[in-house]
C-alpha cells in the first residue's frame, strides 16, 4: 500500500519535527504497553517525532500517538521520506521489525473512514478551482502543461490530463484570491485550444522506470522542441527521479533556462521592476513528479512554477538566505499559511528559523504581501521597487478587475 495522500502531508509536517530529539516509552516486546507490563522500555525516534501536537487532528495526529503508546504503526514505502534523514531512518528501523500481529494503519484521507477536521480540511481537499486564462496566440506569454513519462512505462495521458487541468486551476484559485484582497482580478496564463487548457504528451525515449534526472529529462524535452522563449512548461513527469548516484531524488523541482551569471536559487537574480525582467522570458520547466499525485500535488505544482516566474529574488526582506524560500511565515502544516515559505534539507539549512506571519490553516501567495506578490504595493516599498509577481510587469499572469 502506497497511501501517498497522507504521506505527502505527512512529509510536510516532518520538517518541523525531524530537528529535535526524544526518546519514547513504548512496548516491552511482547504486546503490552510498559503499563502493562513489568518491563520498561525505551524506544529511540532518531529524532522523527517530538509531540504529536505539531500534527492536526485526525489520521496523522493518530498514527504518531499509536507509535508513541507503543502500536505499532503501518509505514508505507521509506523512500518517500529521504528528504527527511531522522524519520526515514525511523521508517526503516519500523519496517525491519513489524509485527503483522499488532498494526495499527492510518486512514487514507480518500476512504469513507477519514472524517476530516476543519484544520486539515482546509488544506487542498477543499481547494476551489479558478479558471485559469485562456491564451491561444502564440505570440503571448503563458505557460504549457506537460504530460511526461518515461519509455518503459504504461501511457496515462488520458486519466492524468483532466487531474493536471484540475490541479493547475486549483493552485489558480490561490493566486485569484490573494489578488482579490486588493480588488483586483488575476490568474494565470496558460495555452489553451479554444477554451480548454490543453495538455501535451511527451513519451522519453531517454528517460526510465529506473534512470531519470531534471537534466535528462530537460535534455530531451528541449531536443523535442519545448523551448519557446513565450512558454513555460508546467511538467507531470508520470515516473520517479533519482540522484546521479541512484540515491532517491527530488518530489519537485524547477529548471531555469537562462541562469543570471551563471548562479543559482537563493543567489542574486534579476530583481529589477521593467518589463525585460529575465524571468519574463520562457523556455523553463516546473516539474512536478509521480511521488506528487493526489493532495498536495496542486501547491507543489504552483510552487514549482513559482520559482520560474522569479520567486524568491535574495534582496527580498524575508529571503531565507539559502535557498530561494520565505522565512516570514512557518511553511503550509507547521502552523502557517504561506505555500512557498520553507527550506530545502538538501542545502544543507537543516534547522530554519521561521517567522509567525498568517498563522493558521489555508493558503495564502505572500504572507504580508511584501517579499513577492502585490498588485497595490505602497509606494517605496521593495516590491514597488523591485520584481513583483503581482504586478502587470509579469507577463505571465493576466490582471484585471
Amino acid at each position: 500500500m502506497k497511501p501517498k495522500n497522507f504521506l505527502i502531508f505527512l512529509s510536510l509536517l516532518m520538517i518541523a519535527v525531524s530537528g529535535c530529539t526524544t526518546s519514547q516509552k513504548t512496548s516491552n516486546g511482547t504486546g503490552q504497553t510498559e503499563s502493562e507490563g513489568s518491563q520498561t522500555n525505551t524506544k529511540d525516534d532518531f529524532g522523527c517525532f517530538s509531540s504529536c501536537k505539531h500534527f492536526p487532528e485526525g489520521s496523522p495526529r493518530q498514527m504518531c500517538e499509536d507509535w508513541k503508546a507503543g502500536k505499532q504503526v503501518k509505514w508505507p514505502d521509506c523512500s518517500y521520506m529521504s528528504e527527511f534523514p531522522a524519520c526515514f531512518k525511523l521508517c526503516e528501523f519500523e519496517k525491519k521489525n513489524e509485527n503483522p500481529n499488532q498494526t495499527t494503519t492510518f486512514i487514507d484521507p480518500n476512504s469513507p473512514q477519514f472524517q476530516p477536521n476543519a484544520g486539515f480540511d482546509s488544506f487542498v481537499i477543499s481547494l476551489k478551482e479558478v479558471p485559469p486564462a485562456c491564451i491561444t496566440d502564440s505570440e503571448d506569454q503563458r505557460a504549457q502543461l506537460v504530460y511526461a513519462r518515461p519509455q518503459d512505462a504504461s501511457d496515462r495521458y488520458d486519466e492524468m490530463a483532466p487531474k493536471m487541468r484540475k490541479w493547475i486551476a486549483q493552485g489558480n484559485s490561490i493566486i485569484n484570491d490573494e489578488a482579490k484582497r486588493f480588488n483586483v482580478n488575476a490568474n494565470l496564463k496558460m495555452a489553451c485550444e479554444g477554451d480548454k487548457l490543453t495538455v501535451l504528451n511527451a513519451v522519453l525515449s531517454t528517460a526510465s522506470s529506473k534512470k531519470a534526472n531534471v537534466d535528462i529529462l530537460t535534455a530531451e524535452l528541449r531536443s523535442k522542441g519545448f523551448k519557446d522563449d513565450k512558454v513555460k512548461y508546467i511538467v507531470w513527469y508520470d515516473g520517479k527521479v533519482t540522484e546521479p548516484d541512484g540515491s532517491p531524488g527530488s518530489k519537485a523541482e524547477a529548471w531555469l533556462n537562462e541562469w543570471p551569471d551563471g548562479t543559482s536559487f537563493g543567489k542574486p537574480q534579476d530583481d529589477r521592476p521593467t518589463v525585460d525582467n529575465i524571468f519574463n522570458k520562457g523556455g523553463d520547466f516546473s516539474f512536478t513528479y509521480q511521488l506528487f499525485e493526489e493532495d498536495f500535488v496542486q501547491i507543489a505544482m504552483l510552487h514549482e512554477y513559482t520559482h520560474t516566474m522569479g520567486f524568491l529574488q535574495s534582496s527580498a526582506p524575508h529571503h531565507n538566505g539559502v535557498d530561494g524560500h520565505c522565512n516570514d511565515s512557518k511553511p503550509v502544516g507547521q502552523g502557517g499559511q504561506d505555500m512557498n515559505c520553507g527550506f530545502n534539507p538538501r542545502r544543507g539549512n537543516s534547522n530554519p528559523v521561521f517567522g509567525d506571519a498568517c498563522p493558521g490553516y489555508g493558503f495564502r501567495y505572500d504572507c504580508g504581501n511584501d517579499d513577492y506578490f502585490n498588485p497595490k504595493p505602497e509606494p517605496g516599498s521593495y516590491l514597488a521597487t523591485h520584481w513583483n509577481l503581482g504586478l502587470p510587469m509579469n507577463k505571465f499572469i493576466k490582471f484585471g478587475k
